[in-house]
């Protein structure tokens, strides 16, 4: 599936979309999971950033691959609401972030 930016981009920072929608579909709420899909979004922002991608189609990527979120508990949507608020917190914190990122 292609990338769901309005804007132009990289094959590169496709790839990030889709890595990081991969790391989502596997998530199972392990602590060691959350750390690797946090490596994919990071990496994401960043790439978007270098690309002077606006932060809205940012969150517009970063939603597309949190809607990959397995539905654990379906009487009580809660816990993945909350996953999912936390993701896009840190993906607002990761585009803004002043450091440097690894984006190889």
């Amino acid at each position: 599936m292609a990338a769901p930016l309005s804007t132009p981009t990289t094959r590169d920072l496709e790839a990030a979309l889709q890595c990081l929608r991969e790391a989502v579909e596997h998530f199972d709420g392990d602590g060691t999971q959350l750390n690797e899909l946090r490596v994919h979004l990071d990496k994401f922002c960043a790439l978007a950033r270098r690309e002077n991608v606006p932060p809205e189609q940012v969150l517009v990527g970063v939603k597309w691959a949190l809607d990959g979120l397995p539905h654990r508990h379906p009487a009580n949507p809660n816990p993945r609401d909350v996953l999912r608020n936390r993701i896009v917190a840190m993906a607002i914190a990761a585009y803004y972030s002043e450091s440097p990122r690894d984006v190889r």
